[in-house]
């Protein structure tokens, strides 16, 4: 399992040498830098350079949080692609040794570019290898880039890897253009920069029990942080601790039952029973299938008639299909996915 440990600018060097563990696996490495959100295949060909390249061990990957754009934009539309949580299952499939969490406040938004290199990679990493993107930029007003590490590089102090950008055709793949293929409903294309069909991770809340009362049960998971894909019905497939089941989504704003209400994700099992027992449980989600934009019904019955035709729908898509595709490497090949349920 990858390692996680979380620093600051003000206690970094303090943390790594008081805590011996962490000093003797942290050091001397080879470091990927970046947001890393979403795990792309963008940031996926960074580790593939890693393990490639033969670079030495420890891999670790120094990533930020929060992230940098929420920081310099509290009040911005939410926009995560994975919580850090999703980053260290991910990274640990990948055999990444450790993922450093450096928390992104003032003090290290305003830290000059060769700051930052010198306090985190020279005297608290000691690092060897550093792995980014090409397009790779940092410190005070981004005023960091890759010639930055280069000058680091002349000193011997570490041997930097830049890659091109990943990507198809002559557009890369990047978390931002995951973000514009979900809010428009375009999950080919997200799911091929993600590698993966986007994901939403999070706790089962109780409702109000309408769906109940309409005949299908629903699953309520706050959407929190995460990119809101557009609003409307989806088939998912849904991860709960080893097992994937098919479901139908609903995810926005629920007009039909009123004004200002806070997007949620709502998922119908085709066996009910299902339902009952997640309430506290944690769930991953993945959008699979995008079938028709949210609506304003008139009246309940013809809600009810509506979510009937849409788990029909769910229903023959899953009938015909595997409802849990195999995640893609940086290559374009094809993992293993979880086991399916018997």
């Amino acid at each position: 399992m990858t390692q996680l440990w979380t620093v600051s600018t003000a206690t970094l060097s303090a943390n790594l040498v008081a805590a011996n563990l962490v000093a003797q696996q942290c050091r001397h490495a080879s470091v990927a830098i970046g947001n890393f959100d979403g795990m792309h295949r963008g940031h996926l060909a960074l580790l593939q350079a890693m393990h490639d390249r033969r670079l030495p061990k420890p891999w670790i990957v120094l990533t930020f949080e929060p992230h940098p754009r929420q920081f310099f934009a509290p009040e911005a539309a939410p926009f995560r692609l994975s919580s850090s949580a999703q980053k260290q299952r991910w990274l640990a499939e990948h055999k990444v040794d450790a993922m450093l969490v450096a928390t992104f406040e003032q003090s290290l938004a305003s830290l000059a570019p060769h700051t930052f290199v010198e306090t985190f990679l020279v005297q608290a990493l000691q690092a060897r290898h550093i792995v980014v993107g090409e397009n790779f930029v940092f410190g005070y007003k981004r005023q960091g880039t890759l010639e930055t590490l280069r000058e680091f590089e002349t000193r011997k102090a570490f041997r930097v890897h830049a890659l091109p950008l990943l990507g198809n055709g002559n557009t890369p793949y990047t978390s931002s253009r995951a973000r514009e293929a979900l809010r428009a409903a375009d999950l080919d294309t997200a799911r091929t920069v993600l590698g993966r069909s986007f994901e939403i991770e999070g706790v089962v809340q109780r409702g109000k029990g309408l769906g109940s009362r309409l005949g299908f049960p629903t699953a309520n998971i706050d959407p929190g942080n995460y990119c809101q894909p557009r609003f409307g019905v989806y088939d998912v497939s849904v991860t709960r601790k080893q097992a994937r089941l098919p479901a139908v989504a609903s995810f926005g704003k629920r007009p039909t039952l009123g004004e200002g209400l806070s997007p949620l994700l709502e998922l119908h099992f085709f066996d009910c029973s299902e339902t009952l027992s997640l309430y506290g449980e944690t769930l991953r989600v993945g959008f699979e299938r995008f079938q028709r934009p949210e609506r304003h019904y008139e009246s309940l019955p013809a809600l009810q008639a509506q979510i009937a035709k849409d788990v029909a729908l769910s229903k023959a898509y899953f009938a015909n299909r595997s409802f849990s595709p195999a995640p893609v490497s940086a290559r374009g090949e094809k993992r293993s996915a979880i086991p399916q349920p018997s």
